[in-house]
């Protein structure tokens, strides 16, 4: 009896160095916990450029707004412009901040635009307007005029354009033209056949800046005023 006990405790004693050799790694330091992985700075976001629009504005804006009407009690009076009942065939536009012509109706005779903004003439407003005989646009900005517009009307008689930005004679104009005004633009000569089928013209190009012309033998030209093709003064 004695015997074995003495075993089994032996035994333990041998045991022992095991078992805690086995427990010994549980008892050290707590391992410390991995690092986490390095997180870069987000990089700065490049700048983002303006935008810019390339589209220009619909209107300038040092212009006023344009003058219309209320509804004229005729139908085919453009709310741009005044209609007399004691003048039927005259169109009173002036003075209106118009930018462009607006649509003529057929029964105008006498048409006047001075003192507004308009710097191009194209042929559609004058497309039912065959009958007019009297076309004011001085004092306008004027720089182009459509050559089509003066086939949409072929009994013009007069027509103003004094005090614009013209720098060449528009051509193409009617043959029964009696008297042009070209005064105060911006004209340095005048091209070969501008007048071949205007015989009868008188031009007026007071202070205009002409300094070579070259018209029909009929047309006379004045440097201080309107002359007739006689010659004779006419303003």
């Amino acid at each position: 009896m004695r015997a074995g006990f003495r075993s089994y405790v032996l035994l333990l004693l041998l045991l022992c160095p095991l078992l805690l050799a086995q427990r010994a790694p549980q008892r050290g330091r707590p391992r410390k916990p991995p690092r986490p992985a390095a997180t870069r700075k987000p990089s700065p976001r490049p700048p983002v450029p303006p935008v810019i629009s390339e589209v220009e504005p619909a209107e300038p804006t040092d212009f006023p707004p344009p003058i219309l009407n209320p509804p004229s009690p005729y139908s085919n009076c453009p709310r741009e412009c005044d209609c007399n009942p004691l003048y039927p065939h005259a169109l009173y536009c002036e003075n209106r901040n118009l930018r462009r012509v607006p649509q003529i109706p057929p029964d105008t005779h006498y048409l006047y635009l001075r003192n507004n903004y308009i710097d191009e003439v194209t042929a559609d407003p004058f497309k039912n307007a065959t009958e007019l005989k009297w076309v004011d646009l001085a004092n306008n900005r004027l720089r182009h005029i459509d050559s089509e517009v003066f086939k949409k009307i072929p009994n013009l008689l007069y027509l103003y354009m004094d005090r614009n930005n013209l720098k060449e004679i528009p051509s193409e104009m009617p043959e029964g033209l009696e008297q042009l005004r070209i005064s105060h633009n911006q004209i340095s000569k005048i091209p070969a056949g501008a007048f071949n089928k205007i015989y009868h013209t008188s031009v007026c190009s007071r202070v205009s800046r002409i300094h070579s012309m070259h018209a029909s033998k009929n047309l006379r030209k004045s440097e201080l005023g309107c002359a007739g093709p006689n010659g004779a003064r006419l303003g």
